[in-house]
């Protein structure tokens, strides 16, 4: 049973003010973004907020118990082509926007285009109208290069947000320091670090199956799914029965060129695909396993991390700057894409039982600090201290104001 935020007084009476949402870039599986948004938006609980999104994005917030309304731009069973499935949602999402209700708040769950125009829109809208509202802008980390389309996307979401942006949310120094040198205004900015179900997975069972390792993520060159081959080969030459599952969802090219990899090196005993899951089911691969091995390229916070380490399973990853904000010394970091220091660092931790159980305590006295309930209580915070200051209400004024609508 999830809990919603105990708020009292003034913060009780905000949570009346009617929010509208934009979770329009959703495309496959559960991004940390994704996440953060559904599990932020489950504990505050609003009574009057509905969500501008896709029949998947629909689908995903009802799978994870988002209860809202929703106002749907494309209906699709399975996410096509990334241009031109945007491109309609973007065109829908906009001309939708025009006939929504102007609410008191605009929550953008992502900078990406299908969320950040039909969001403009809207706020364009309210001050045609003349009508007060603000808009909550989130931003994750900026894609690399190679990730073209969604790359030059966010460059142009970061143009606009000091145009049309009220606060900015982001989740780590790192990614506020990339945006603002990018030109997004400081005094927008705010940290909020994300978070973990620390009760769900508190519930959840280990497997019978045990594994050396596991990988939990989205089958992506991003994620680093391309160096798990190479890496385990390294890991299986000194322990020719070292088990690895593989847990995620892919699209077909990725997930093809995957298995070649594994067949390619004769891993297949070595390297099992486990498919998609989720909750429970995928905790419990975390606590089946001995080492999370995760490889990824770019992460704005890492939230599959915090979950690991809570699960108690000792991390190991590339040296990524966020990591050293957020995890520290919790977890067991190689040089960024480094195959033998990675393996070297796996098999460390699969030899010497002491130092894996030692990085497994340290680990799930920093994950405590990382819950979606903390996440959501700050950003619920911010979002009414932000209107408040916007509309330059005080706290009874605000109450009057939100008894009225």
């Amino acid at each position: 049973m999830k809990k919603t935020i105990e708020i009292t007084g003034f913060m009780e009476d905000v949570k009346k003010i009617q929010v509208i949402s934009f979770m329009n870039a959703f495309s496959e599986g559960v991004s940390g973004g994704d996440a953060a948004f559904i599990e932020v938006f489950k504990r505050i609980n609003l009574k009057n907020h509905l969500i501008l999104t896709s029949s998947l994005g629909e689908k995903l917030c009802r799978q994870m118990g988002l209860d809202a309304q929703f106002v749907l731009t494309t209906r699709e069973r399975e996410f096509g082509s990334v241009m031109i499935t945007y491109a309609l949602r973007i065109i829908v999402g906009s001309v939708q926007a025009f006939f929504l209700p102007i609410p008191k708040v605009i929550y953008v769950s992502s900078d990406i285009l299908p969320d950040v125009i039909p969001a403009i829109c809207l706020k364009i809208k309210a001050s045609f109208m003349r009508r007060k509202v603000i808009v909550f802008q989130k931003f994750f980390h900026l894609n690399h290069k190679s990730r073209f389309i969604s790359y030059y996307m966010q460059l142009i979401s970061i143009k606009l947000m000091n145009l049309y942006a009220d606060r900015v949310s982001t989740c780590s120094s790192i990614s506020a320091g990339v945006i603002q040198h990018l030109g997004v205004k400081e005094d927008l900015v705010k940290i909020n670090h994300l978070g973990v179900d620390d009760e769900l997975i508190s519930e959840s069972e280990p497997l019978n199956e045990v594994f050396d390792a596991v990988f939990i993520g989205r089958l992506h060159e991003s994620k680093g799914i391309f160096d798990i081959v190479p890496v385990w080969q390294k890991i299986v030459d000194k322990l020719p029965n070292a088990t690895l599952g593989v847990v995620g969802m892919a699209d077909r090219v990725f997930k093809e060129t995957f298995e070649c990899q594994i067949r390619k090196e004769q891993l297949e005993k070595n390297i099992k695909f486990l498919g998609y899951r989720t909750g429970k089911d995928a905790y419990a691969y975390m606590k089946s396993s001995k080492v999370f091995f995760f490889p990824s390229h770019e992460e704005g916070f890492g939230i599959v991390l915090a979950e690991a380490m809570t699960a108690g399973s000792a991390v190991v990853a590339y040296d990524l700057e966020v990591y050293k904000e957020t995890f520290g010394s919790s977890i067991y970091t190689a040089k960024c894409f480094d195959y033998s220091d990675f393996a070297d660092k796996v098999l460390c931790l699969l030899q010497d039982e002491n130092l894996r159980l030692n990085i497994v305590s340290r680990a799930k006295e920093i994950a405590k600090k990382f819950t979606w309930s903390n996440c959501a209580k700050r950003e619920y915070r911010e979002i009414s201290k932000t209107y408040t200051k916007k509309i330059k209400l005080s706290p009874s004024e605000v109450m009057k104001a939100t008894k009225k609508s």
